[in-house]
């Protein structure tokens, strides 16, 4: 599992986050870990609401982190197939026996 520090999460929440007041919600929660409580009585907003903001937007991070994942697991099992290809490659290709064949 990918651990993230909490200016990449911050960066993370700045660049997908568009409401303002939401990224402070979400900041607060899941960097400072301020309970739902203490958000909704800070922002004047029912605990109800206070988790709907959070979970929506936690979605919209966490896809956006998945895709993260998934595009490095990607790119690694493209080089890790490109090498076992590139070496099987050169042990058929560059004998001297396929040489002599031409």
């Amino acid at each position: 599992m990918t651990e993230y520090t909490n200016s990449q999460i911050e960066h993370i929440i700045d660049e997908y986050i568009h409401n303002s007041i939401h990224r402070d919600i979400l900041k607060s929660r899941l960097i400072d870990g301020i309970i739902f409580d203490d958000l909704a009585y800070q922002y004047g907003i029912s605990v109800r609401h206070i988790k709907r903001i959070v979970y929506k937007n936690e979605k919209i991070i966490f896809s956006h982190l998945k895709r993260h994942i998934n595009d490095t697991f990607l790119t690694f099992y493209i080089y890790a197939i490109s090498d076992i290809f590139k070496s099987w490659i050169l042990r058929n290709f560059t004998t001297k026996s396929y040489k002599a064949k031409k």
